[in-house]
């Protein structure tokens, strides 16, 4: 979970769109609470991680952009 882009890319959008909606909705079988408090204790997603989101997406970036660069600098197929 922690090495896949894919999941924290989907945990900044949930997070920047529903993270902060004090909605309040029914959960089956239990009560009602709010959308943010429902992200938060089935997922434990949460607003406050959205800077750590971005780094870690940045980090992705230049770690695959490098890696694209050492592969084309190092690797010729024309041998």
């Amino acid at each position: 979970w922690y090495i896949n882009p894919i999941s924290w890319t989907l945990y900044g959008i949930i997070v920047t769109q529903l993270g902060d909606d004090n909605t309040v909705v029914d959960i089956p079988g239990g009560g009602s609470t709010t959308i943010s408090g429902y992200l938060d204790s089935t997922y434990n997603y949460q607003l406050s991680w959205i800077g750590n989101i971005i780094g870690i997406l940045i980090g992705f970036m230049v770690f695959f952009g490098a890696l694209a660069i050492l592969s084309l600098k190092f690797i010729n197929y024309q041998r």
